[in-house]
């Protein structure tokens, strides 16, 4: 698996090359790029390629395609419905990062389809929400609007035969709320996104600070990686302590731990 960007593809022997990718124009010319040099290496008659959109199709990227010269070297073009990611054990998230911009930059509202079909799939799972929905900010409640139509259009019948799993549904535009994203974060895990940044629960520290164990008599080393990623959730019982607690109270809490373990 590699990671989409222009240019040519590696040079790897295999027939059949998958593009996984969000339904973006920017990503549609990197695979054009890609479609373009393995053309002019003489390598698109002897493999095949295939189009997967992550979680929608776009006719608007498909129109990109065409204009790109490269939609007829796709064999086939499909969609993989993936709604949400797990990041931990009580967090999902459905990480569009664009989704402000698309809304008051560039008036884009189809992500508010995409998050009310997500919406949508939850019920088909753990229930259907409660009357107890809330929301504030315009989007909010086009969202609510969205998925309450979805609902009518396939029907009752549809519904899940279960209880409900859920109390209240919360639904809250970011415009409610601009100044709290620029505020320094105070807590441990905001501290390690301040100064390093936190990506999908993942982040990436200098290698330097990860030293390769050391033989008697030899100086710690280290293993000659650059970049070290670290993934961050609550399986790390120490972590899921310390995350959500202020930064000047992490010393006491790791002395704490320290004595505790100490004293077995």
């Amino acid at each position: 698996m590699f990671q989409l960007k222009p240019g040519r593809l590696p040079s790897i022997s295999v027939k059949n090359i998958l593009f996984i990718t969000r339904p973006e124009v920017e990503l549609m010319d990197c695979i054009a790029d890609n479609l373009h040099s393995e053309e002019s290496q003489g390598h698109s008659a002897s493999k095949e390629y295939q189009l997967i959109f992550v979680s929608r199709r776009s006719a608007v990227c498909e129109q990109r395609l065409k204009d790109k010269g490269v939609y007829g070297t796709l064999t086939s073009i499909d969609e993989l419905p993936v709604d949400f990611f797990p990041l931990d054990s009580d967090v999902i998230s459905m990480e569009l990062d664009n989704v402000f911009k698309d809304l008051y930059v560039d008036n884009e509202i189809s992500s508010l389809h995409q998050i009310a079909h997500g919406l949508m799939s939850l019920q088909s799972l753990y229930g259907i929400f409660p009357n107890n929905v809330v929301g504030k900010g315009r989007h909010a409640r086009n969202v609510f609007e969205l998925m309450t139509r979805m609902r009518r259009d396939i029907g009752v019948d549809c519904d899940p035969p279960m209880s409900p799993l859920f109390d209240t549904l919360m639904i809250i535009d970011r415009t409610v709320d601009l100044i709290t994203p620029v505020v320094t974060q105070l807590t441990y895990e905001g501290q390690i996104d301040e100064f390093y940044g936190i990506k999908h629960n993942t982040v990436k520290l200098p290698g330097e600070n990860f030293q390769a164990s050391s033989h008697a008599g030899q100086s710690p080393r280290s293993d000659g990686s650059s970049v070290k990623s670290v993934v961050l959730n609550s399986a790390e019982e120490l972590y899921a302590d310390l995350r959500d607690k202020n930064f000047s109270a992490v010393g006491t809490a790791l002395s704490r731990k320290a004595k505790a373990i100490s004293a077995q």
